[in-house]
């Protein structure tokens, strides 16, 4: 017999949608019946249900929470689903859902990212749910120690990377005359990806004499920008925007690449890193204590770099090239890595368990009754969202590299 699981997230989109990808053959093994559903408040009357793909549905619903709110749970319920596993950020509707569910049905938040803004709405989920699910032992630590939720209830699941299809192909380790082959790969969004730091490392990097390539893939809101930077500094030979890949060209794509620049402000659990790393692509990286420090070993998996220090990115990126039986080593070292302790195997037991517990030992508050259905205040938009967009930038540096959160 299978349990229906209910996972509300945006098909297609980011790392959420990722993770359901991989989790979703992974968790049939358990009995679990994992579901991507999309409530999308577009206005219509009633509920009106698309199938997007197999496994994952579109549920139109009005634009009034009032309306739309109750009518998913209904759905929920008639569909019986036992567990929802809602995220607290983005969609308003998902969220609302995890405080007015019926108390027979369990629910778990995923916190997938390790922003102030995410980290509150979780706080004031929490009492909801049954259990928080962290995605690194930061993010965990975050929420525990920061604020107040209690442990027993917060389960730190660090993502995982199927090692059966990102895995070496046959790159040569370059002579010292050869161009250094790096990639960055994901989310071109400077705010938390630090992307506009690319062409200053690129810069440096080109100081020291290293013939290298980087090489930008990903869309995001500061394509432009980064672009334009590009531009102005005369750097278009060395940095080469290549712009979004399909996600089943990802693999062969970091097979032929010798290094991975993540320049993170903030990065709670990045797949990147892990697939890189799967793909024999050593890492040199923003230090994010808890997260990215805690899946690279400084030194002997790949570098860890102080956030948004430019010329240290360059540094070790002149030690790799100058180094050829360093970089070989890393790169088996980051293979190793990967395969002792982040595969999909385990990323998918721990939720299983976890899943086990949410519906067997129910832990939460009374929640909130479908007839009054109210935004909370907590939900709406914050005052730093209005600030500067540098300001935020310095903000998110600064406060990153003595360990607090953005």
């Amino acid at each position: 017999m299978t349990t229906k699981v209910a996972y509300l997230s945006v098909p297609f989109v980011g790392g959420t949608y990722t993770r359901f990808v991989i989790l979703r053959p992974l968790l049939a093994r358990y009995g679990f019946d994992f579901q991507c559903i999309h409530c999308d408040p577009s206005g219509a009357q009633g509920l009106h249900v698309e199938e997007v793909a197999p496994g994952m549905e579109r549920w139109v619903l009005p634009a009034d929470v009032r309306a739309a709110v109750p009518l998913a749970v209904e759905r929920l319920q008639a569909e019986e689903y036992k567990l929802v596993v809602a995220l607290p950020l983005g969609n308003l509707i998902h969220m609302l859902l995890a405080l007015h569910l019926p108390d027979n049905r369990a629910s778990l938040l995923l916190v997938p990212s390790m922003t102030r803004t995410t980290y509150e709405f979780t706080q004031f989920m929490a009492p909801y749910a049954d259990g928080v699910i962290a995605v690194s032992e930061r993010v965990r630590n975050d929420l525990v120690s920061r604020f107040g939720i209690p442990g027993s209830k917060v389960h730190a699941i660090f993502n995982g990377v199927d090692t059966s299809v990102f895995k070496p192909g046959h790159a040569t380790t370059p002579s010292g005359n050869e161009r250094l082959r790096i990639l960055y790969c994901g989310r071109l969004a400077d705010l938390s990806k630090g992307v506009l730091w690319i062409p200053d490392i690129a810069r440096e990097t080109l100081k020291r004499k290293v013939p290298c390539r980087f090489d930008v893939v990903g869309s995001g809101s500061d394509l432009d920008r980064l672009r334009a930077k590009i531009r102005r500094e005369n750097l278009e030979e060395a940095v080469q925007v290549r712009g979004p890949v399909p996600r089943e060209q990802c693999p062969s794509l970091m097979q032929q690449y010798d290094c991975l620049c993540l320049p993170s402000r903030v990065d709670a659990c990045p797949n990147t890193l892990l697939e890189a790393m799967a793909s024999g692509c050593v890492p040199v990286a923003s230090h994010i204590s808890g997260s990215v420090g805690a899946i690279i070993e400084d030194g002997i998996s790949g570098h860890l770099v102080p956030i948004g220090d430019v010329r240290e990115f360059a540094r070790r990126f002149e030690m790799l090239h100058g180094n050829r039986r360093q970089l070989a080593l890393m790169r088996q070292a980051a293979l190793d890595r990967v395969n002792s302790k982040f595969t999909v195997e385990a990323m998918a037991a721990s939720y299983a368990n976890v899943f086990r517990t949410a519906i067997k030992r129910p832990d939460h508050a009374e929640r909130r009754p479908c007839t009054r259905v109210a935004v909370p205040h907590v939900f709406r938009r914050r005052l730093r969202s209005r600030l500067p967009l540098r300001v935020k930038q310095f903000m998110r540096k600064w406060m990153a590299r003595r360990g607090d959160i953005g």
